[in-house]
């Protein structure tokens, strides 16, 4: 049986016309394919992707951080429309990340928020 790709090809939305290379943990390969959306770390911060290639092997020279998150398949992109998506990106000369966020419905955007808890040292002050 042949071994499951290790290293997955990401396009985040950033305005670099670049992709970026992520490990796959263990648990997620197989599952994760061409299409599948991911979140990353890219910098300081977890970033929404969508993975468009699959490699057995690394990038020389280069770190490489494991995916943190991937999502069901009600967020993945057929193969066809991922296609469809890069060849615009090419035709029109536009970062591949940005290209697939703006052809997406505006709900389907990941958006980061800030949750506040109250701590038990608050909620005894409260008592």
């Amino acid at each position: 049986m042949a071994e499951s790709p290790k290293y997955a090809t990401v396009a985040v939305p950033v305005p670099l016309r670049k992709t970026f290379s992520y490990e796959i943990p263990e648990a997620w390969r197989g599952v994760v394919n061409p299409g599948k959306r991911v979140l990353v770390p890219f910098g300081k911060r977890l970033l929404p992707g969508y993975v468009v290639e699959l490699t057995s092997t690394p990038p020389a020279g280069k770190k490489i951080l494991p995916l943190r998150r991937v999502f069901g398949d009600e967020f993945s992109l057929s193969e066809k429309f991922l296609k469809f998506l890069d060849w615009m990106a090419r035709y029109y000369l536009q970062p591949l990340g940005e290209v697939i966020k703006a052809a997406l419905p505006a709900g389907m955007q990941l958006k980061n928020r800030e949750v506040y808890e109250l701590t038990s040292r608050g909620e005894e002050s409260i008592e």
